[in-house]
């Protein structure tokens, strides 16, 4: 059969069959709405962040019969068919949760779909809560400090002190960064400002604390070098890493070039000049914020030991020198209380105005020099002779002795050195009197150490030979001793009172059996 023909008569039977079955069908009406609820958030959206919305299917027209005031719908009204309506809701309050319903009507029913949206509570979240800088207003790391700010409100920084800067002071809900440019600070002390961060209810106090610190210009503290002006310890070249252009000065045996730069990372290269006695300097780098960093210098003047046994000695001297010009033995006198100590002050012949006498050909104050000592105080006058000592020092004056150099040491040569001497306080001048509080020090001038082998440590204080006061007690002498390390012919030693002593307006002492002996080769 044509096919033509088949079809043409499969048209005509189904199109009998319809109009023959046609007076038993019924049409159904459709009216429904795809959810009965809505939740939605502050902002006017689902949880899920999404606009909501309601499928709508109507066989005939329909309408929003009502809605909350709150809410606006993408379509109010439509002919049969099916419809997505949009739900466009603004920000909720901060009082109280709302909810309404709205009604859809059509084919004579009306459907309620109830629409809940909770209130907005209010959020800021600030970081850091505390901002501390150098005196650049930098962090610790170099960098300019940020503020993070979190918030579902309108914002506004407020109060700022007058030496900071926010390049942002307001905005709307979101997440900012905003940079503080903090001004250096030239108040001398380290200060503290505070500023407020406000949205909506919340507020949120800022503080700021800017210290005096700052990243040094270069991290190398310390170069040293022999005598020959090469350099030992440290580099002879190093870096200097700045924020603002530079300048550099130091002592004039110190050469540094370039001595001066701009901002970034600039190597200069230390070179010495020669020297025969050890000395110290720097190198004192300022840029343009007047912030300064000093490289210390040490330049070490090594001399090799005299090559003396350990034992020898150098210089001893138990004062049997003075005896001539006859003064007492202070200490031996007999008192004159019973029950008191022996020992109490006389007379004592003065070392500047006593002149030869008995068997001393020569004044005492030449003998005195003669033997290389000097009075650290002449002026004072307060220097004497006891029979077999040295006493120094009167009511408000104070004096010691200086060896003005070490007997017995080869020139350009060095060594250690035990100094070893007997002292006392002095004592009242009657029976059973108490004793002067006298704290002793030994100083050098010169090449060497005290007490501590690192040629920078020019003497050793409080060294104690204070006796307890006591009526009974006899008056005696009390053995000190003191390393000296690194000396040579051009070091001077100076026994004297300390700065720390404890004698007020008495600071009266006795010295005896002096002695100079090697205490070890010098490394």
């Amino acid at each position: 059969m044509n096919i033509r023909i088949f079809i043409s008569l499969l048209s005509f039977f189904a199109a009998l069959f319809f109009h023959a079955c046609k007076p038993t069908l019924e049409m159904v009406d459709i009216f429904e709405v795809s959810t009965q609820r809505v939740s939605l958030n502050y902002e006017g959206f689902l949880a899920s962040g999404e606009v909501a919305e309601i499928m709508l299917a109507s066989s005939g027209a329909w309408v929003v019969k009502s809605k909350p005031d709150w809410v606006e719908l993408s379509k109010s009204d439509g002919e049969r068919g099916r419809y997505t309506i949009f739900l466009l809701v603004e920000e909720a309050g901060t009082d109280e949760d709302r909810d309404g319903d709205i009604l859809f009507e059509s084919l004579d029913q009306i459907i309620s779909v109830s629409i809940k949206q909770v209130k907005k509570i209010e959020e800021l979240s600030i970081s850091p809560a505390t901002v501390s800088v150098n005196i650049r207003g930098l962090l610790e790391n170099g960098e300019v400090p940020m503020l993070d700010i979190s918030t579902n409100s309108d914002w506004k920084i407020s109060e700022l002190p007058e030496w900071i800067i926010a390049d942002k002071v307001a905005g709307k809900a979101g997440t900012f960064s905003v940079k503080l440019i903090i001004e250096k600070n030239k108040s001398g002390k380290v200060r503290k400002g505070t500023f407020t961060v406000v949205s909506g209810a919340n507020t949120e106090t800022i503080t700021v604390e800017q210290d005096l610190s700052f990243t040094a210009l270069t991290q190398t503290a310390l170069i040293t070098s022999d005598q020959s002006g090469t350099i030992s310890d440290g580099n002879a070249t190093f870096e200097i890493d700045a924020l603002q252009p530079w300048t550099l000065a130091s002592d004039s045996w110190i050469h540094v070039s370039p001595n001066n730069g701009g901002v970034g990372k600039t190597e200069v290269t230390v070179w010495i000049d020669p020297a025969t006695v050890a000395r110290d300097g720097v190198i004192k780098i300022t840029d343009t914020d007047a912030l300064s960093t000093v490289v210390t210098v040490k330049q070490e003047v090594k001399v090799p030991d005299d090559g003396k046994a350990v034992g020898y000695i150098y210089l001893t001297d138990n004062f049997e020198w003075v005896k001539p010009y006859g003064g007492e033995d202070e200490l031996l006198k007999t008192p004159t209380k019973a029950g008191d100590g022996r020992g109490f002050s006389g007379s004592t012949k003065n070392m500047h105005t006593t002149g030869a006498t008995g068997t001393a050909t020569v004044s005492a104050a030449q003998a005195f020099a003669n033997r290389n000592y000097e009075d650290i105080n002449w002026d004072g006058n307060a220097f004497y002779f006891g029979a077999h000592y040295l006493k120094m020092g009167k009511t408000d004056v104070q004096t010691g002795l200086q060896l003005k150099a070490i007997p017995n040491i080869t020139t350009d040569k060095s060594t250690n050195i035990k100094l070893t001497f007997n002292a006392s306080p002095s004592r009242g001048s009657t029976s059973g009197s108490g004793f002067d509080d006298v704290l002793l020090m030994v100083e050098i001038e010169g090449p060497g150490s005290v007490g501590v082998d690192d040629k920078a440590t020019k003497f050793k204080d409080n060294i104690d030979i204070q006796i307890p006061d006591n009526a009974s007690t006899d008056w005696y002498w009390i053995e000190r001793s003191v390393i000296l390390y690194g000396v040579t012919s051009e070091t001077k030693i100076t026994i004297k009172p300390s700065t720390k002593t404890l004698g007020g307006r008495y600071n009266r002492w006795l010295l005896n059996d002096v002695k100079f002996e090697k205490y070890s080769k010098v490394n």
